[in-house]
Formats: C-alpha cells, structure tokens, sequence
C-alpha cells in the first residue's frame, strides 16, 4: 500500500478506534477506512492526479460524507464486537445518538489541518458518545470518560 495512503489510514483508524471502540484491533471502521481509501487512491490515480495527504484526504473524507450508513453500520459492528451480540439493539441505540457527521468532520480536520490537538471537540464528542452508551443501557450513570 502507499505509503500516503498508509499514513492517511493510521491517522483515521487512530480516531475511528476512539470514537467507538474500546480496544484497538482489526475492525469494521477499520476495513471500512481501508476500502475507501484503496478505492481514493486507485481513483485519484486513473485521473493521474497527484496524490498528496490533501488530495487523498479531501477526497477520502467526500467518500465517508457520501456514505455515513456504512460509517454507521461500521461503528454499530465494533460496537456489537466489544459489547457482545445481546447489546445488538444498545449498540444501535447508541451509535444512532452519536453526531456520526462531526465525528467525520473532527477526523478530516485532524488529518487535513497541520494542527494536531482539536481537544474542546474530541471532549464534546466523547461527553455525547459516554451520553448515548449510558442512555442506551452500554455503561452505567458510574462509567467516566
């Protein structure tokens, strides 16, 4: 894989595992992120544009806006993963409260912007998700971020 792409894909995977995951391991998110970013890049080279981390990325992050239902379905499977099968309908529960769009938008200005700390919305974002996995039978009103 290149190189670019492989570098686009760890900071991805990095955030996705984050934004739902409660260990880092082969995952739907992370099939997902790879998927996409092969069919990018195999796009972004039929067009003979040259591939950078911007056009990848931007072009990447047009993919999972395009397709937030397989975004989705990918988070609800990790979910089901590390919560087991009899949370199927909290793992839906949950997911279906998270801001799937601005989980999306967070990761692309992680990997479009040269600043690497966007810490008021990854918090705001981990508040809302530990919200939806207490509301919707995951963790207790105990469980901290």
């Amino acid at each position: 894989m290149h190189t670019t792409l492989k570098t686009i894909l760890a900071a991805i995977l990095t955030t996705m595992i984050v934004a739902v995951s409660a260990q880092p391991r082969q995952s739907a998110a992370h099939e997902l992120s790879e998927k996409i970013g092969e069919e990018a890049y195999a796009e972004l080279i039929a067009e003979k544009t040259e591939i950078t981390k911007e056009t990848l990325g931007k072009r990447m992050f047009q993919k999972f806006h395009a397709d937030m239902d397989a975004v989705r379905a990918a988070f609800i499977t990790d979910c089901i993963t590390d919560s087991g099968e009899d949370k199927t309908e909290n793992c839906t529960c949950a997911v279906g409260k998270m801001d799937i769009k601005a989980i999306i938008a967070l990761m692309e200005k992680q990997m479009l912007s040269s600043q690497t700390q966007m810490d008021g919305e990854e918090k705001r974002l981990a508040a809302e998700k530990l919200q939806a996995e207490i509301a919707c039978g995951l963790k207790d009103k105990t469980a901290k971020q």
